[in-house]
């Protein structure tokens, strides 16, 4: 199986254990960008349909050597960064990793 797809599958668990998490929360909407696209093409989907306040989720398994759960938001928007630093927690408590 090539590296590709072991990610794929693996961000694919992580998103899906991600939505279990938040999935009682009123204050997430959930919207899922297609998955047959590519990065270019999610990246105009997300912004075409964006509005103030969304918070959008990109999965990543980076091979850096960094171990644990990041999550980035836009610096101008104070709730994004309060629900990126909730997102980060709860992820890392989840899988039991280091909240980056």
């Amino acid at each position: 199986m090539d590296r590709s797809q072991t990610e794929y599958r693996w961000v694919r668990k992580i998103s899906n254990a991600l939505y279990e998490l938040t999935k009682t929360s009123t204050d997430y909407k959930y919207i899922f960008v297609p998955a047959d696209i590519n990065l270019g093409d999610r990246i105009a989907w997300i912004n075409k349909r964006a509005v103030d306040g969304d918070v959008c989720i990109e999965l990543h398994m980076n091979s850096g050597g960094g171990n644990g759960t990041e999550v980035l938001a836009h610096a101008k928007s104070k709730y994004a960064l309060a629900k990126a630093s909730e997102i980060s927690a709860m992820m890392a408590s989840s899988m039991g990793l280091k909240n980056r």
